[in-house]
Order: structure tokens, then C-alpha cells, then sequence
């Protein structure tokens, strides 16, 4: 049996490198296993290939993106006009920006149609094939359209391709078909799950919690001192809010505290901006990207205290299985599943809203609490990732419902 395995932009791209995680595992059971990405996102070399997977260029070099005009007679004309325009009717594509939506949606979904790897690998293929989609959006919006008894569909949802209120509109655009397509839907949190069955109540039964998870690298060293690290990991866009964290740090004064963020992003000037303020006690740095694998080596080889997200929405991060597989407690912001991996044992949850000064009070109390209490809260942070988030355990249950699914 094959499994092409769908992704934003990895091997390549420099934000999706901890899905190496899971194909480690997979590539022991399935011999034949194909990475088909989206586009590059910046990024031509791909990073840490694994031997036995057979890697595809990018679907797109380059997303292909006309002014709007184009993209409508584009569909006007397209064999496939009557699909599209259905899915305008039913979703009252009455406004500018659901218009501009899903002429995005509608044009790329024609593009796709028309793409030579996707016609030999899904709509003209014969052989038993699971075709795993990482993402619901971009490569997923095919699935209503292959229409081919043995290809089965596994989609994945996360954050964006699944709660509508992210966007303005209240619309991604073809979600519903994409999902009564799909063989089984894939939530990476069980608040996922249950948001997606009151949204579709009558996919309750294809409708799979999967939480992702890493690979255990060793536990970080920690300080137990009068100094303190803090560490942040994330793209630097405002839903994840990494300013909030610079401007909280603004008002610890009493200790020393050294903050460093992996990744990067639009919004990284106003963050070193923040942090040109920062009293002497406070040390910042921005490493940039880096593989998950050199992630998980830089908390074996630095101290590590805690670990803190302040996102807007999330499913349930792997950056914070990371920390916490390397006994990191953590700081972050009750939304999306989170709840399903952060508590009063091992971090805390916090206030979506929290403001600057708040956020400071939280991160001077985690510094207050006795040797002891901080130790328990490695000792839970840890147990919490292997006991849920162990990603060789995950990617095995994947590997059954795989093979109990085809």
C-alpha cells in the first residue's frame, strides 16, 4: 500500500520540520512512502530527508496568484464551473471578502485539477493508495474532486483549516465538501473534534482525535538560581502574539532573565524594537528557524526553565510538546486544545486576554516557587509527553487506523 503524504511545503519551506517526527516511524511500516509539497516557502533545500521516502518537487513552484479578474474567467471558463458555482449559491458568496475567498479557493482548486503529479498519483491511479493530506486547506481542496474508488483520503485539521471564526467571514471555502469526502478526519485536539461534530454531527463516526507529538531527545539542563531562561518558539505573526511576551518582560526588573525566541516572521522588527527597552537584567535573543532536530539538541545542551505561548488560537502546539519532552514546564494561553496538554501540574494555563503586566506577574511568580515545586513540574511536564505525546506511540496508532481504515 502507498502513502503520498500531502504537506504544506516540506522537505522544503523552514516551519513544517517536525513532520520528520512522524515519517521516522511511518517509513518502518510502508514501504512506499511519497512527499508531495505544496510550494517552497522560501526555502529550496530540503532539510533532513530520510532514507526510503521518496520526496516530489513542490506542486507549485510558485502559488500561483492573478488579480482576481483573471482568477473568475478563469473559472468561468473551467470544466469544473458548475462545482464551483454550487458552493457560491449554497455559501451566499454575497461579499467582497468571501468573494475574494473563494475565487482563491475555486481557482486553485482548477489549477490543481490540471497539476501532472496529482493526475498520476491520484485520479488515474489503480493501485491501493492513502492519500494523507497534513493540512485542510490548499492540496485538500481536491479531495471532493478525485473520484477514484482506491485512493482513500486522510485528512488532518489544525487551526486554521478548521475554526472559521479566525477569519472575519466565518468561511473556508469548499470545508464542508472537503470533509464528507474525506475517508476520516483527523483533529490534532480533542476540542477539534468536538468542535468539528457540533459544526458536522453527521461525520461524528469518521472523525479521529490523532494528536502529533516528538521524539524524545533528553531532558534540558535548568538553572534552580537567581537567573531565569525563558524560552518562545513560534513564527513571529501577529496570532501568535510574541510582541506580548517582549512587552511583559519590560516590567521585570528584580532578576535576571535571559529570553530566547526560535523562528522568525513579519512581525520580528517590532519585537527587537520592544526589546531595544529592556533593563540590563534582561538578555533577548532571536535564533531564527531552526530543524526540529536542532530544537530538540538545543534544549539538551542549554538551561531551559520554562517555556511560554501567548497564541490567539492553536490546536495543540508541538512546540509545546517539545518543551515538555525535555521536562520544561510551560506558561500559555487556554485556547484551542491546549488545555488538553498544559495544567496546574506541569505550567498554567492563561487568560487569552492577558495583558503585558499580567504575563510579567506570571513569569515572577514561576520564579518564586521553591526548587522543589519547579522539579515537580519538570517531573509532570515530562510525564505529560510520554504519556500523550510520545510521537513514536502516536504515529503507531496512525499506522493502525491506516491499516484497519483501507
Amino acid at each position: 500500500m502507498k502513502i503520498l503524504y500531502f504537506t504544506e511545503s516540506y522537505p522544503y519551506g523552514l516551519g513544517e520540520q517536525w513532520k520528520t517526527n512522524e515519517l521516522k516511524i511511518l517509513v518502518r511500516h510502508f514501504e512506499d512512502i511519497e512527499v508531495i509539497p505544496f510550494h517552497y516557502n522560501s526555502n529550496h533545500i530540503p532539510v533532513d530527508p530520510i532514507k526510503g521516502i521518496t520526496y516530489h518537487k513542490p506542486l507549485f513552484e510558485k502559488i500561483p496568484n492573478p488579480r482576481v479578474f483573471f482568477k473568475f474567467w478563469s473559472i468561468l471558463k473551467s470544466k469544473k464551473r458548475y462545482y464551483f458555482f454550487k458552493e457560491f449559491f449554497k455559501k451566499k458568496i454575497f461579499t467582497i471578502d468571501k468573494f475574494k475567498q473563494w475565487v482563491s479557493s475555486s481557482f486553485l482548486i482548477d489549477e490543481l485539477l490540471r497539476n501532472e503529479i496529482l493526475k498520476e498519483k491520484l485520479l488515474r491511479t489503480s493501485s491501493n493508495t492513502i492519500a494523507y493530506f497534513f493540512w485542510g486547506r490548499k492540496s485538500a481542496e481536491i479531495i471532493p474532486l478525485i473520484n477514484n474508488s482506491s485512493v482513500y483520503c486522510f485528512v488532518r485539521l489544525h487551526g486554521y483549516d478548521l475554526y472559521d471564526e479566525r477569519y472575519s467571514t466565518r468561511y473556508i471555502p469548499y470545508q464542508d465538501k472537503i470533509l464528507h469526502c474525506a475517508h476520516k478526519i483527523l483533529t490534532v485536539s480533542n476540542h477539534g473534534k468536538e468542535y468539528l461534530i457540533s459544526k458536522f454531527p453527521s461525520l461524528r463516526d469518521r472523525i479521529k482525535v490523532s494528536y502529533l507529538g516528538t521524539l524524545y531527545a533528553g531532558h534540558s539542563k535548568y538553572s534552580l538560581s537567581y537567573n531565569m531562561t525563558i524560552l518562545s518558539c513560534s513564527s513571529i505573526i501577529p496570532l501568535k502574539r510574541v510582541s506580548l511576551i517582549a512587552s511583559a518582560l519590560q516590567y521585570i526588573k528584580t532578576f535576571s532573565i535571559e529570553w530566547i525566541h526560535i523562528g522568525s516572521g513579519p512581525c520580528r522588527p517590532e519585537v527587537e524594537s520592544i526589546a531595544k527597552d529592556f533593563s540590563e537584567n534582561v538578555k533577548f535573543k532571536i535564533t531564527g528557524w531552526l530543524p526540529s532536530s536542532e530544537v530538540r539538541q538545543f534544549y539538551q545542551e542549554n538551561e531551559v526553565d520554562l517555556f511560554i505561548n501567548v497564541s490567539e488560537s492553536e490546536g495543540v502546539p508541538v512546540s509545546i510538546m517539545e518543551a515538555m519532552s525535555s521536562g520544561v514546564p510551560v506558561l500559555a494561553t487556554d485556547v484551542g486544545g491546549v488545555s488538553e496538554i498544559v495544567n496546574n501540574n506541569n505550567g498554567k494555563l492563561l487568560d487569552p486576554s492577558i495583558q503585558p503586566e499580567d504575563l510579567a506577574k506570571e513569569i515572577t511568580k514561576f520564579f518564586h516557587k521553591s526548587n522543589e515545586e519547579k522539579l515537580s513540574m519538570r517531573k509532570e511536564a515530562y510525564n505529560m509527553f510520554k504519556e500523550k505525546y510520545d510521537a513514536e506511540n502516536n504515529a503507531l496508532k496512525l499506522v493502525h487506523l491506516f491499516n484497519s481504515s483501507v
